[in-house]
This record gives structure tokens, C-alpha cells and sequence, in this order.
């Protein structure tokens, strides 16, 4: 069993900040999970390969029926170039739900809900990947 924790904040804005000016200039958000943390049963561990598939989704290992995580909670991902990622949930009822997202350089970080937890993780593009998903089981 683990744990996930994420500490740290977003901030953008100008590099002078007017601190009497209203509206802010500033935007400083605490990044966090929700109830602040969460334990886990299963992990990928941080997971790295060049992606080379410009038309093909491909699965991504670690992740799926017969996999390290079969019920994905919490997905980070990193991408050097522009790729699609495609995420198959379960949708509540034992069926699957499908989201495409298409991006430049991505930095994602998703938590899950555990009935509409992650079932399949899949890209497609030409870039070098690094990952980790962790879950229930």
C-alpha cells in the first residue's frame, strides 16, 4: 500500500505584481488533491518510452484488464511534443466511458472518482512519455 500526496502552486502573472491594484494580477492556486491525499493498493510506478505511433492508439503498459493497475485513481502524464491521449473509465454501471484529449506538451494530472475509475490508458503521436498511475487494484 501507498500513498499520494502533491504539494506545490500554480502562479502566473507578470513578473511585477501591482499589489494594490484590484482586479489581482496574480494567479496563485495551491495544487492538492481532493481530501488532500489518497492511499493506494497498485502502481505503474514512473514510467518512460518514446511514443512512435502518429496514427494508432496504442495501450500504454501498466495500465488495464490483466495489467499492474486494473482501476486507475490518479493519472499523471508528460508528453515532449503534441500527442492525443484516449482514456477509457468505467462509467458507474460496469460499461466504458471514452475521453479523447488532444494537447502540446502535456502535463496532466487527473484524480478519479473510485466507481469511474480508469480502465485503459492510450496515445498516439510521435513523443518521448512519462507516466504513473496508481489505484485500488
Amino acid at each position: 500500500m501507498g500513498t499520494l500526496r502533491i504539494s506545490g502552486n500554480l502562479v502566473a502573472g507578470p513578473p511585477t505584481v501591482d499589489t494594490e491594484g484590484f482586479p489581482g494580477t496574480r494567479l496563485d492556486l495551491p495544487l492538492r488533491l481532493l481530501e488532500g491525499g489518497m492511499s493506494y493498493g497498485a502502481a505503474t510506478g514512473i514510467l518512460s518510452q518514446r511514443l512512435n505511433s502518429p496514427s494508432t492508439f496504442l495501450q500504454l503498459h501498466g495500465v488495464g484488464a490483466g495489467e499492474v493497475v486494473s482501476q486507475g485513481l490518479f493519472l499523471y502524464l508528460k508528453s515532449d511534443q503534441a500527442i492525443r491521449v484516449r482514456l477509457t473509465f468505467d462509467d458507474g454501471l460496469g460499461g466504458d466511458e471514452l475521453a479523447v484529449l488532444s494537447s502540446t506538451r502535456l502535463i496532466l494530472g487527473l484524480q478519479f472518482e473510485p466507481t469511474l475509475f480508469l480502465k485503459k490508458l492510450e496515445a498516439r503521436g510521435s513523443a518521448l512519455i512519462e507516466y504513473f498511475v496508481c489505484g485500488a487494484e
